[in-house]
């Protein structure tokens, strides 16, 4: 019997506004089982599916029901899905996707994206039996490349140090007015230690140091020191006395270059972590054999049903990461992932201080 949809019929198939798709209301159409019957009639009279022309097959199905070519095509797509035929090994899926509005609805009413795409066999996916989807890589470095400045976050994130500024000799006074009351107190005790009983010269002009002076104008290093109780004194005493060409000073510097490229690191290191997080929509935490791992349940999918969408493919990668490293270089909506522009940045001063603060003892 021959069977075509009618003209209202067509009409109502088409108003995708409702919330059933298309597809959905096609397959409970009555149409749908002639359709299925006369697809396998055309694969028999032809041998084999494969040796025949998918897109004839269409032409006719199109033909003979009255049908659009989107629904047409779904028809052949659904019966090779149904028979257990996988579809791209007759077209490609763009070819299949082609003049199509709907193809995630399309994909999915089909029955292949169940089949084909929701369990893709990623060796560093997890699925448990609670349905959550748990991500593994060995750490934080392998997302580099997920980023437009790959090799300066492959650093940051990897376990070497990173050292974006080059030494830099500042000014003794800049560097200890970053030390804490506590560090100053340090500094002081390490300069009664490593040259008590020294005499120096410089500061006879100086009314700060003026009771420190023996009659020669000169300050012997003694505990009288323990007096400088403050950064100001300090830097006065570093700068415009012998001890500015001393071993105190030059840890100093080094400490505050070294506390410049760890704030750096540190700050640049929290954005990378932050993007990456954001992006997976997930926490990252340390889990079993050393295994950094996010619970990607709520983003997994989605990842998935983009990359097909956009790529017209459908996941062969080993590896998640291996994907994720396409996906967001060819068709991430949002392009790849992003830090500071490294030529414009500069960490906080109180970021700066607070490694300053807590390293400095480490150098003398």
């Amino acid at each position: 019997m021959r069977v075509r949809l009618s003209e209202r019929q067509l009409n109502l198939l088409r108003e995708t506004e409702k919330k059933e798709s298309i597809y959905q209301r096609f397959l409970r159409h009555k149409i749908v089982p002639y359709v299925m019957e006369r697809i396998e009639d055309y694969s028999t009279e032809n041998e084999d599916i494969y040796a025949y022309s998918v897109v004839n097959l269409i032409e006719d199905i199109q033909d003979e029901f009255g049908m659009s070519y989107d629904l047409a095509s779904f028809a052949v797509f659904t019966y090779l899905v149904r028979e257990d035929i996988d579809p791209l090994e007759h077209w490609y899926l763009p070819d299949w996707l082609y003049k199509i509005d709907q193809p995630m609805e399309y994909l999915k009413h089909s029955g292949f994206y169940d089949k084909y795409m929701t369990d893709v066999p990623f060796n560093d996916i997890e699925k448990t039996e609670d349905g959550r989807v748990i991500f593994s890589v060995d750490n934080w470095e392998e997302f580099a490349d997920l980023f437009d400045e790959a090799d300066a976050v492959r650093s940051i994130l990897g376990e070497d140090w990173f050292e974006m500024y080059d030494y830099y000799d500042y000014p003794i006074t800049d560097v200890v007015s970053n030390l804490s009351d506590e560090n100053v107190k340090y500094v002081i005790e390490t300069i009664i230690e490593k040259h008590g009983g020294e005499s120096i010269s410089g500061l006879e002009h100086r009314e700060e140091f003026e009771d420190l002076l023996n009659e020669n104008g000169d300050l012997v290093i003694d505990d009288r020191l323990k007096t400088i109780t403050d950064s100001y004194n300090l830097g006065i005493l570093l700068s415009e006395s012998e001890l500015l060409d001393s071993d105190i000073t030059d840890e100093l510097v080094r400490a505050y270059n070294s506390s410049y490229n760890s704030a750096s690191e540190s700050e640049l290191w929290e954005e990378a972590k932050n993007e990456i997080e954001d992006f997976l929509g997930s926490k990252g935490s340390w889990g079993k054999d050393d295994m950094l791992v996010f619970d990607i349940t709520d983003t997994y999918q989605n990842i998935i049903d983009d990359y097909v969408l956009e790529s017209h493919e459908v996941p062969e990668e080993f590896s998640f990461i291996s994907l994720l490293y396409e996906y967001i270089r060819n068709y991430y909506h949002g392009g790849q992932l992003k830090i500071s522009n490294l030529q414009y940045f500069y960490p906080s001063s109180e970021a700066i201080e607070r490694d300053f603060n807590d390293n400095i003892r480490g150098y003398f």
